[in-house]
């Protein structure tokens, strides 16, 4: 059985881009037994290597207080594994070293990933790399996760470690062994007081597999998960609580006496280590592109400025004209030749119709969108992997907290714009409670990327010269409404304050055309996944229904089909909103599968061979005025099972999950038919 590595890093230092690079597409992604907070792990494929390495969440340190805290500590406790590799950020030592101690302190080998080694050297700084090595007493390797310089080595760094269970200084790591002790950070009365502790908790550590240096330095800042661990006799914490008490001063508490320790260690290590080639203030890149980027008065206007540009070139002529090509190979190239084929064999009409119009045409209408999502998600790959993004974050702080939420908020929110299912779960970073649902609630309001086929079918039909002006203010909308709806909320049923914003602000890279690949991999995965499962069976279904009537006879009129009755009962709700037809309905109906079944029904229902015949109908069965009421309930309606049944694992309350869905739902129609009325006037 191959080494079991765990990846630790703080966030924002660079740990997915190594994850993806030592691992390639050899990965899978899950959920942490009993929580929600994502878990990710791969197969190394560098050199053949026989190990395997999980990415644990993005921390600042192994207390309990947030849900990626406690994965990440409880998974290296519990799980044993091999080694660290702890990734650290070049450009911010100071910072993420505080993590790399408390690490160390765990007594399993480690390896220090030193990544953005090439920004250092840009910059014009030194990091004395062996200097560093031996004050750590942990063995560290440069690296650039993102230009992929340095893995080679820190791969097989990492397996020696973990083969020889020995840091560069020799030092025995044996991860069962309370004997192999950290770099000796701690002077003074703290020192004496660890000691003293380790002396009562020695055997308590070893009966129940614990570091004794951990849990010594732990039993000081008053962690409770380990004085529960550990059951310690009253007599020994009487003990303890007397030695700790002594540390403490009326300025300085328990938890501050180890962290000043700690730093104050880190900032000797630095100061030895690191030599800057400019004097602090000093302006880098980053800080010169903020200026402008985050600027009070051009940072609004520049954020969505620069979106309006990435609609107009997605569904402008180059999204357009990859949308046809595909079009013509799947409905008119690939769709002809399976009907030549099995009329050629004797087919009957109903086989001919479920795989050319049922299946084809169904999966046709939606495959033939897919060139404008890559389009759409190489763009905004490219503003989160430079950076961009944690200062989208940072400039609608002031926004949103004049909605009662914080800048945090809108993290979730933009990965709304992907996908709600990865969005909701984010919302698990926010640590109020009353945020945490206002957020979950907002989300569906964001157009996700499964929302793009629907907005470029009726694209396509009415509004071909204005492609992006008519994409940019459906998602424009709903980020208002979604504005508008938080102020609802926390004026009622959520009322309360909320958490202050700290976000760190990353440095601005280059993306790479690997991590890039990579993105886009993943996007192209789900869909031809979602497509071969999910939208398939959709489509099948679609088709039969509108085949036969409730006895299973097969109609002429699909109007006196089973999805003709239905779609008739429901069709007078969305009559008010322009769309009151039972294909209308039951294609809105279908979308609570999938948001692209929306086209794939409609594409059946219409009897439209292709992209182009299914435009031509719908210019016919609507009016502009309706098609933009239709995107506009679409992009606000109750978003798609797998994000209900998210909303309601997150929510953990089917009280507040329905709640949450019939907010959306009456939302979604009320807004809808207020621009339907407007729609009819301007268009």
């Amino acid at each position: 059985m191959g080494y079991r590595y765990a990846l630790v890093g703080n966030p924002n230092c660079g740990k997915t881009t190594l994850f993806n690079a030592v691992t390639g597409s050899n990965q899978y992604v899950g959920n942490w037994p009993g929580v929600t907070v994502e878990k990710k792990e791969g197969k190394i494929t560098h050199d053949n290597m026989d190990a395997s390495i999980v990415d644990l969440p993005g921390i600042y340190s192994l207390s309990p207080y947030s849900m990626e805290e406690i994965v990440t500590r409880n998974y290296i406790l519990d799980e044993h594994p091999d080694l660290i590799v702890n990734i650290v950020d070049a450009t911010n030592l100071e910072r993420n070293l505080y993590l790399s101690m408390q690490l160390a302190e765990l007594g399993i080998p480690m390896v220090i990933a030193l990544n953005m080694i090439d920004v250092v050297e840009k910059n014009g700084d030194n990091i004395d790399i062996q200097m560093l090595s031996a004050m750590l007493g942990i063995r560290v390797v440069p690296i650039s996760a993102a230009k992929g310089t340095g893995i080679h080595k820190l791969l097989h760094a990492a397996n020696h470690e973990a083969e020889h269970g020995n840091d560069s200084a020799g030092r025995h790591m044996d991860k069962h062994c309370n004997m192999c002790a950290p770099p000796d950070i701690y002077t003074g009365p703290v020192r004496s007081a660890i000691l003293k502790i380790e002396r009562l908790i020695s055997d308590d550590c070893n009966e129940r597999g614990l570091p004794l240096r951990w849990s010594a330095v732990k039993l000081i800042e008053g962690d409770a998960p380990t004085l529960e661990t550990l059951a310690l006799r009253d007599a020994a914490l009487s003990r303890i609580e007397s030695i700790v008490s002594e540390l403490e001063t009326k300025n300085i508490d328990r938890e501050m006496v180890i962290a000043d320790q700690k730093y104050q260690y880190i900032c000797s290590v630095t100061a030895k280590c690191v030599t800057r080639a400019h004097e602090a203030g000093h302006m880098t890149l980053s800080d010169k592109i903020d200026r402008v980027v985050t600027n009070k008065y051009l940072a609004i206007p520049l954020f969505f400025g620069l979106m309006l540009l990435i609609f107009y070139i997605t569904f402008g002529a180059l999204g357009a004209n990859l949308t046809n090509l595909v079009d013509g190979l799947i409905n008119d190239t690939f769709a002809s030749f399976v009907r030549e084929g099995l009329v050629r064999v004797g087919a009957s009409d109903w086989a001919v119709g479920l795989v050319c119009d049922g299946v084809i045409g169904g999966l046709g209408a939606v495959l033939s969108f897919l060139p404008q999502i890559l389009l759409l998600f190489f763009f905004l790959s490219i503003l989160e992997d430079s950076g961009y993004m944690a200062r989208a974050a940072f400039i609608m702080d002031r926004a949103l907290h004049s909605i009662g939420l914080s800048g945090k908020s809108f993290v979730p929110m933009l990965m709304g714009f992907g996908c709600s299912v990865p969005a909701v779960m984010a919302t698990r970073t926010l640590e109020n409670e009353k945020d945490r649902r206002i957020t979950m609630m907002l989300i569906p309001f964001m157009s996700c990327s499964a929302k793009m086929p629907v907005y470029s079918m009726f694209i396509l039909a009415f509004f071909p010269a204005r492609r992006g002006l008519v994409v940019g203010s459906l998602y424009l909308l709903g980020f208002l409404v979604a504005i508008a709806a938080a102020l609802v909320l926390q004026k009622t049923v959520l009322k309360g304050g909320h958490a202050p914003f700290v976000m760190e602000l990353p440095p601005y890279r280059m993306p790479t055309l690997k991590t890039l690949g990579l993105h886009l991999y993943d996007k192209i995965k789900d869909f031809m996944t979602k497509a071969g499962t999910v939208l398939l069976g959709a489509s099948v279904v679609i088709w039969f229904c509108q085949y036969f009537n409730f006895s299973l006879h097969h109609v002429e009129n699909s109007a006196e089909s089973i999805l003709g009755t239905v779609g008739s009962f429901l069709a007078p709700i969305f009559a008010p909103l322009g769309f009151g037809d039972w294909k209308s309905s039951v294609s809105m109906i279908s979308g609570l599968i999938a948001r692209e079944s929306i086209v794939s029904t409609m594409g059946i229902l219409q009897g439209a061979g292709d992209t182009g015949m299914l435009s031509e109908l719908i210019a016919k069965a609507y009016t502009p005025a309706s098609a933009y009421a239709f995107m506009v309930f679409n992009l606000l309606f109750i978003p798609c099972m797998a994000a209900v049944a998210t909303l309601r694992r997150e929510m953990n309350s089917r009280k507040w999950t329905a709640l949450a869905l019939g907010f959306q739902a009456v939302t979604a129609w009320v807004i809808t038919f207020i621009v339907y009325q407007v729609c009819k006037v301007i268009f």
